[in-house]
Parts: structure tokens; C-alpha cells; sequence
């Protein structure tokens, strides 16, 4: 049997979504994405969403609101994908990197006091395999300081926290529809915010800067010239991809009961199997369940359990390699002792396949495998 680590779930009505907007006539950015835009922050309980080419660029322009200057800081995790900590270097600030709590592995608050000092700018916290930070002490913290609060919620677009959803909790939330994500348009990102003081500068600097959204400049069979006002970048969604993510969305929850069914299995089976630990969201919180990621409590080598599942045909993955392990981090100096939490348990994870479309038969032959290994 052949298991991959991920399986999107598309049918015949991505397709007949795409097949309307290439006959339309309009194919960029045009009424699908205000469309799609509209759904989610109606989802999020946001007041504005931006579509956009990818999640990096999301957590790129929610930064831009903040005109950070060389020397300012801005706080994350290294425990997350590269983009997070990329994108606060793109943007010449310096960046500050909090130990992470090794039961939950997302960002840990003390960590963060400890790294904030009166040149820090702004926190970015991930909520890693969709389980929410713990966001009312870190909002205590930003808020009694006056720091900005950005969230990656590349994985979290089904989370929430003490009832309210991730992405709402500060400046603005940033989604990622990438390939492997809950819903899916192949590429693309959105941000959602409450601060709609920033909405033009948000959508102008998507879109090279211009004073005009390009559906606009030809309303009614007309033109008009549009206007540089900001020096812009090339981050907008196209219609092609908001028509697919519109369908996706539609099915947003059915897609998040049948991964917390497959949950269940895999936490029912893990209840008798001492050997893994999975990593759980915190009691007050709903997981998206992005991740299935577990804790290795043997004296076998991660190596070795990865490579028994991949030799019998099991795709897993690694979520995350710390960011500070990564060569162009170690020559600006980020040292791995600086992170003792992440440093115990890096070799200790990796994640297991979860989505949708994962099938019983499939979950039966992967806990055999797993007791395979460990016999």
C-alpha cells in the first residue's frame, strides 16, 4: 500500500468553477476574488480580507503596516516554515526569535517577555499543526506594551481560541491555500483584519501600488488611468484561483469533521501505543488539525522510525527543522543553544498523514506498520 503524505480533495466542481471564470472573459484579480474575500472574513468574523498570491505575502504586507525601520525587532518562533522569519528580514527589521513550549510547540509567553525590549516592533505567533497559541497572555503582553500582533495561520483556518478564530486576535491573520493546506487553490494566501484604516495600503501595495483595483479601471465599458501612490509589489490573487478557493471554502466544514473523525482514530489508537506522543491542542481551544504531529519517547532514532514507514510505502514529514539550523540563519548568528526547549524535542517529532480523504483500510495499515516498527 501506498500512502502520501497529502491528498487534496477536488472534484467536478473545482473544475466547473475554473471552466466559468476562463470562459468569463476576466481572469485576474476581478469580482471571484471580492467574492471569495467576502466569504472568508464573513467566515473569520473578520471585517475585510485581502486575497493574495500566497500566505508569505500576507504576513508580508500585514507587516508593511507597521513601517518598521532598520533596527526595529520583531519577535517569532523558530519552529515554523521559513516564510514567517523571511519575510520580517525583507522588511529590514532585525529578527528575534522566542523558545517555543515543548508540550504544545508553539511559542512560548515567557519566552517572549524575555526577548521583548523597547525596540521590539512586533510578535508573530504560528499556530503550529492548527493548534492556537495561547493567545490571552501573549495579547496581555503585546497589548500592555504596544506591540503589534500578527498570526500565522497557515495551518489554523478552522481554529479558535476560547471561542473567537484565529486571525482575529490582533493587526491581522495570515492564510496560506498552498497545496497541502486544509482548503487548497494550488497557490495563493489571504489576510483578514479588523483595521480597515490599513485596507488601502493593503490592497494598493499587492497590486504594484496602484490608486485602482484593475476591475475598476474598466467599469461600464470605460477606462480609466490609474496612479502609483505606494511603490507596490506583485501579490494579488487572480480570479482562476479565488473561484477554486470559493468552492474549497464551501466545504470547509465537512473537510474539518472528517479530519477530527480521522483524529479520533489515530488518538484511540495512540491511547494504547506507550511509544508515540501525539502533540495536542490546549483545552480551551478547537484545533484545525493541519498536522498530525507525534513525539518519538523511544531510544529508536527518528531516522529510523521515518525510514520503516517510507520502506513500507508511508509518506510522513518533519514539521519543523528550526529555523536556526537552516545555513543562511547560521551566518547572520543564530545559535542553537539560545533555544533550549526547541533543541529537546527537534529530533523527537515528525508528522503523520491527515486529510480528508485518508481511508480506514489506509489508518488500519498505517498503526501496523507503526506497531511494526516498535516489535
Amino acid at each position: 500500500m501506498q500512502i502520501p503524505f497529502h491528498r487534496y480533495s477536488f472534484n467536478e466542481e473545482e473544475i466547473e468553477a475554473v471552466k466559468k471564470v476562463l470562459q468569463s472573459g476576466w481572469i485576474t484579480t476581478g469580482k471571484e476574488c471580492s467574492s471569495f474575500e467576502e466569504e472568508l472574513a464573513e467566515y473569520k468574523k473578520s471585517l475585510l480580507a485581502v486575497g493574495l498570491n500566497s500566505g508569505t505575502s500576507a504576513l508580508f504586507l500585514l507587516l508593511s503596516a507597521l513601517n518598521l525601520q532598520r533596527g526595529d525587532e520583531v519577535i517569532t518562533t523558530p519552529l515554523t516554515f521559513a516564510a514567517t522569519a523571511n519575510v520580517v528580514l525583507h522588511h529590514g527589521a532585525k529578527l528575534v526569535f522566542a523558545d517555543i513550549n515543548p508540550n504544545t510547540l508553539n511559542i512560548d509567553v515567557q519566552s517572549i517577555k524575555e526577548k521583548t525590549t523597547s525596540k521590539t516592533k512586533a510578535i508573530i505567533v504560528v499556530h503550529v499543526a492548527g493548534h492556537p497559541c495561547d493567545m490571552k497572555p501573549i495579547m496581555e503582553w503585546a497589548n500592555q506594551h504596544e506591540i503589534a500582533l500578527i498570526e500565522d495561520c497557515a495551518h489554523a483556518i478552522e481554529a479558535t481560541y476560547e471561542h473567537q478564530p484565529i486571525g482575529t486576535f490582533g493587526l491581522g491573520g495570515a492564510f496560506s491555500f498552498y497545496a497541502n493546506k486544509n482548503i487548497t487553490t494550488a497557490e495563493g494566501g489571504m489576510m483578514i483584519s479588523n483595521h480597515t484604516q490599513y485596507e488601502k495600503l493593503w490592497r494598493s501595495l499587492r497590486n504594484h501600488g496602484f490608486d485602482l483595483e484593475p476591475v475598476k479601471r474598466q467599469e461600464n465599458n470605460s477606462f480609466k488611468q490609474y496612479d502609483i501612490v505606494f511603490p507596490g509589489y506583485k501579490m494579488n490573487m487572480n480570479d482562476i484561483v479565488a473561484a477554486i478557493g470559493r468552492v474549497q471554502l464551501s466545504k470547509i466544514d465537512d473537510f474539518h469533521q472528517k479530519r477530527k473523525n480521522i483524529v479520533q482514530k489515530y488518538l484511540d489508537f495512540f491511547k494504547n501505543f506507550p511509544y508515540l506522543k501525539p502533540v495536542m491542542p490546549l483545552s480551551n481551544s478547537e484545533s484545525a488539525w493541519h498536522l498530525m504531529i507525534v513525539k518519538n519517547e523511544t531510544s529508536k532514532s527518528r531516522s529510523e522510525i521515518l525510514n520503516f514507514l517510507i520502506e513500507n510505502g508511508i509518506q510522513p514529514s518533519i514539521h519543523f527543522k528550526p529555523i536556526y539550523e537552516f545555513s543562511y540563519y547560521k551566518k547572520i548568528g543564530f545559535q542553537a543553544s539560545d533555544y533550549p526547549n526547541c533543541e529537546s524535542i527537534k529530533e523527537k517529532i515528525f508528522s503523520l498523514p491527515l486529510y480528508p480523504s485518508l481511508k480506514d483500510e489506509e489508518l488500519d495499515y498505517i498503526f501496523k506498520v507503526l506497531i511494526d516498527i516498535f516489535q
